[in-house]
């Protein structure tokens, strides 16, 4: 029982931080709120006009940093700080699961086109994952500047400079499939980026589920 309520109290004070940080940065925040949404539309969008399944796997992760964004917009709003605890871990629940439906999307696409492949708008490609690059550089940027270094996904952080470098990771491998045509590079990195995506979603939804019981 003392361990427990040691542990809301961590978690409170943590809440709190993050709360006058956002209070602090509102503006900021919700540029990048916006600007993280509007990366993923962009991915999701151009990974159907260009058949990149690729472009869509980092959408995923892409939504996954805009959720982020709106877990500490709303929870900041929350005055209880159990309660803001509750919708934390709820928001993450409901946002994992979603996600894992997504991520397993990506291993049932990557076995039909293994057996069925298709041809890839690769420059189309390109100029979207450099829009994606730069954006993501941004919002980057604007994240260090406020002090926000690891984006909380429960009990695991992924940090805003992993982000970056997928994207640039992106931004290269369509590079590369333009000008080589082997359009089964983008099938096979979006099974290899979909593993610890799933891992990932899977472990935040659980990781999500406990911690929400322990309130309860």
């Amino acid at each position: 029982m003392l361990v427990a309520l040691i542990n809301r109290s961590v978690k409170a004070g943590l809440t709190a931080k993050g709360n006058t940080l956002f209070f602090n940065n509102q503006g900021v925040f919700l540029v990048g709120l916006f600007l993280s949404s509007l990366l993923a539309f962009i991915q999701f969008a151009y990974s159907s006009s260009t058949n990149s399944l690729l472009l869509f796997t980092l959408g995923i992760l892409q939504t996954g940093v805009s959720i982020s964004f709106l877990t500490k917009l709303i929870s900041a709003l929350i005055i209880s700080r159990i309660d803001g605890l509750r919708f934390n871990f709820l928001f993450s629940l409901v946002s994992g699961f979603i996600l894992s439906l997504s991520t397993g999307f990506t291993f049932i696409e990557t076995y039909s086109r293994i057996s069925h492949p298709v041809d890839i708008q690769s420059w189309q490609a390109v100029l979207a994952s450099a829009t994606v690059l730069g954006g993501n550089l941004l919002l980057v940027k604007l994240m260090l500047k406020i002090g926000w270094i690891d984006l909380n996904t429960g009990s695991m952080k992924l940090s805003f400079s992993k982000l970056a470098g997928l994207s640039s990771l992106l931004f290269l491998s369509l590079l590369t499939i333009h000008f080589t045509d082997l359009y089964v590079l983008d099938t096979i990195l979006a099974f290899l980026l979909g593993m610890p995506l799933l891992v990932l979603a899977a472990f935040i939804t659980i990781d999500a589920y406990w911690k929400l019981i322990e309130l309860l």
